[in-house]
């Protein structure tokens, strides 16, 4: 009987661990996600790059040529 209430135990502490590292985690994912507002934001995790008129148009007359986009420049 020892053995299985030393078992209960281990997996209540691991149960509790795990969820203590979720959080943890979750924390450092929204903190990521904020703009200086405080406001969730994903452009702060992956920025985009901004093109110009130009650039854009020269991709799109690459692809024209039969480029694929991402051999024409085009990154999403």
């Amino acid at each position: 009987m020892v053995s299985l209430e030393q078992a209960k135990a281990a997996a209540a502490y691991a149960a509790q661990r795990l969820r203590e590292a979720l959080a943890r985690r979750k924390l450092r994912f929204s903190s990521n996600c904020q703009n200086d507002s405080g406001t969730h934001f994903q452009r702060d995790i992956f920025p985009e790059k901004k093109r110009s008129k130009t650039e854009w148009l020269e991709i799109l007359a690459k692809v024209d040529a039969g480029l694929t986009p991402e051999e024409a420049g085009y990154r999403a």
